[in-house]
């Protein structure tokens, strides 16, 4: 009879809990389609937050129903409850991130600028619910990406994957969210007024930030309140070389770049680090020095940065024609040197247009107001794809800025890095002409990963180039290349079209080591450098930190990192046992796998005949 009664409780549990895991999946998938629809909303937050309200029942009901009785103790038991206890940690870490979103639409509400006003006190209200959102995500995010798959069927390994990839990134950015609204708060002059500068870049004559800066502009706000200059030409106030002074800057920024007057009053230069926390600070020292003001902080952005803005504040005015957003990047990088004379008059006509069309991109989105998810959605995107940056002298903001992706920093943080980088010293504008393959093939293995980072640069531009943009080598780039790695880098062997090549290895204050080589590009032959080097590694853990200069035109990637023979690669990238990506290397990204020998369970057995 005792046994007959345990058998019965336990066909009771078994069958409760398959009944709750059977009916957690049917939630979590509508869940999952109400989800996917989100995206589909940018500008409609009351539509948003009725799709979160609907996807909150089914999410709370699987969390529950999971967290019953007869489904946690089967879910205790050692192996038994793997897939169920997997169920569990999706269902846990997926309510927590719908809940997180309701809490802050409302919010969201209440944020945004009428026109040149942000109110602070709701960005605050904003940071409160960010910051409690993600202390509770955390947690259950944290036991999915340790949940064990080991001796659970394929489709519950597949399924925990699915859910790893689509949640933990998302936890991840509830993280960032709330760090850069921290940021944003004190950088809008929310407890006392600040002095920031922005400096434009031009993307089509290369700086290791993006482009060279031609053009800046000093805002003021306090409380929310924002007032921009109009856009000031850097010829119109910075020194001639000769007579440039030099400013506070990294050290080893001034050991790099100091001897082109990067840390100078020589402002076109200042964006010479591709680690943008150095070469926005130099840019906020420069205005100290030239211009006298109090700068607290500074922001870089592009042209395609511009045109993103552009796409929510509508056309501008160049010249007889208004231009699209979208538009933008070719107007200003190809059209506007089309018929440019070689003449100091043709080009200080052509910078006041430019000028003129940045004023109005600006003064348009303040006038519209910076509203809803498409602003947020367009500076983000910006952001990651290091379009936009931005530094602040506050050590906590400025944490705070790394935190939330919005700084352009290059630090792998301990891991592998991939950044190939390049300064022109051609002065001239083809570099939107440059075209840019990289490839990275990784085999990581328990205790190494060896590491190859190929680029083929080809330089196609049509004929008849004005003589501005062909540059003081009349067509040829003269360009100083920088290839990121990690400072564990160990055998790291050069090679350009097949020959090695001396190269200096550099180890900077932003955690990552350089690779510094000069090239010499002639149209329309292609150059390939090959980077090869072994990353010592931990058990078997390899992080690759993948990060783009900013172009006018994104560099193309292929990715592919694998295990070495005998071992699984496991990871939220990993599908058929190996990461492989390719297409345009438009936002920076992060690939984080591990090399594991097979369990005993799934090790192939070798019978004696």
């Amino acid at each position: 009879m005792v046994l007959s009664g345990a058998a019965l409780v336990a066909l009771l549990l078994g069958t409760w809990a398959v009944v709750a895991g059977l009916s957690a999946r049917t939630d979590l998938l509508a869940a999952q389609r109400l989800l996917s629809s989100v995206s589909e909303l940018p500008e409609d937050l009351d539509a948003v937050a009725a799709l979160l309200d609907d996807a909150s029942l089914r999410t709370t009901r699987a969390r529950e129903g999971l967290a019953a009785p007869g489904p946690a103790i089967v879910g205790a038991v050692p192996l038994l409850g793997r897939s169920l206890s997997a169920e569990r940690d999706v269902a846990e870490t997926a309510d927590a991130l719908v809940q997180a979103g309701r809490r802050s639409i409302p919010v969201l509400h209440d944020v945004g600028a009428v026109g040149a006003k942000v109110d602070a006190a709701a960005l605050g209200r904003l940071s409160v619910a960010l910051d409690q959102a993600a202390a509770r995500v955390r947690g259950p995010a944290a036991r999915l990406a340790q949940t064990p798959t080991a001796y659970t069927p394929a489709a519950v390994g597949s399924a925990v994957a699915e859910a790893r990839a689509a949640l933990l990134p998302a936890a991840e950015a509830l993280d960032r969210a709330a760090s850069g609204v921290r940021a944003l708060r004190g950088l809008l002059g929310a407890d006392r007024p600040r002095t920031l500068v922005v400096g434009v870049m031009n993307n089509a004559e290369a700086r290791g930030a993006g482009g060279y800066v031609p053009s800046f502009a000093v805002v003021t706000v306090q409380a929310g309140s924002v007032e921009v200059s109009p856009f000031t030409d850097v010829n119109t106030v910075q020194d001639e070389p000769a007579q440039a002074r030099r400013v506070p800057a990294p050290e080893d920024y001034s050991a790099r770049w100091g001897r082109y007057l990067a840390d100078t009053t020589l402002w076109k230069n200042v964006a010479m680090s591709p680690h943008d926390p150095d070469s926005l600070r130099v840019l906020c020292e420069v205005a100290r020095t030239d211009l006298g003001v109090p700068c607290d902080g500074a922001v870089l952005l592009d042209v395609p940065a511009l045109a993103a803005i552009m796409t929510l504040s509508g056309p501008v005015q160049l010249e007889d024609r208004p231009v699209e957003g979208a538009e933008l990047v070719e107007a200003l990088l190809v059209d506007a040197y089309a018929d440019t004379e070689d003449l100091d008059r043709s080009q200080a006509d052509r910078r006041a247009v430019l000028l003129a069309a940045a004023d109005t991109a600006l003064s348009d989105l303040l006038g519209d107001g910076l509203t809803g998810l498409p602003a947020l959605r367009a500076l983000a995107t910006a952001a990651a794809g290091r379009h936009l940056a931005v530094w602040s002298a506050v050590a906590s903001e400025q944490a705070d800025l790394v935190a939330a992706g919005v700084a352009g920093s290059v630090d792998p943080r301990g891991g592998d890095l991939s950044l190939v980088s390049l300064n022109q010293l051609s002065a001239g504008k083809l570099d939107y002409y440059l075209r840019r393959e990289q490839a990275v093939s990784v085999v990581v293995g328990r205790h190494s990963a060896e590491v190859e980072q190929r680029v083929r640069f080809t330089l196609d531009h049509p004929p008849d180039l004005p003589a501005y943009v062909l540059g003081v080598r009349g067509g040829r780039l003269d360009e100083l290349v920088d290839l990121g790695l990690s400072t564990s880098a160990t055998d790291v062997v050069l090679e350009r079209d097949g020959q090695v090549q001396p190269f200096a290895l550099v180890a900077e204050d932003s955690g990552s080591a350089r690779v510094q080589v000069d090239l010499l590009l002639t149209a329309p032959v292609s150059t390939e450098l090959v980077l090869r080097y072994r990353v010592p590694v931990e058990d078997g853990a390899y992080r690759l930190e993948l990060r783009p200069q900013p172009l006018a035109r994104d560099a193309s990637l292929r990715l592919s990192v694998t295990a070495e023979a005998g071992l699984d690669l496991t990871g939220i990238a990993v599908a058929d046992g190996r990461v492989r990506q390719s297409g345009p290397l438009s936002s920076s990204r992060t690939v984080q796998v591990r090399a594991e020998r097979p369990s005993w369970f799934e090790r192939p057995v070798s019978l004696p005949w």
